[in-house]
């Protein structure tokens, strides 16, 4: 298969996703945005802001291998509700990250 075909999985590109990464992969574990790419190697989401309900324009790729677990929302679900959770993950996993030298 060639590595740059889209690929076929269970978080669909538009989704609204909250991304929890593995521990001590990045000094923020979550992430939260809408998925613009998904390929073999990990998706791509454009970050949204969680006070303005937003996108912010960034794109931010993960590769399957980092991420820890994801929770999502489809086009259509109540965005004020998966926002409220994203600030609440988001919250829940700050600051935990050690610094290993």
């Amino acid at each position: 298969m060639n590595t740059d075909e889209v690929y076929d999985s269970l978080i669909p590109v538009n989704a609204f996703v909250i991304v929890v990464l593995k521990k001590d992969t990045c000094v923020n574990r979550c992430w939260v945005g809408q998925v613009r790419i998904v390929k073999m190697q990990g998706i791509t989401i454009e970050l949204i802001d969680g006070i303005l309900k937003e996108p912010i324009g960034p794109l931010f790729y993960i590769p399957w291998l980092n991420i820890d677990c994801a929770y999502m929302f489809r086009p259509g679900d109540d965005f004020d509700f998966f926002i409220d959770t994203a600030v609440e993950w988001y919250e829940y996993f700050k600051g935990d990250f050690e610094v290993t030298y």
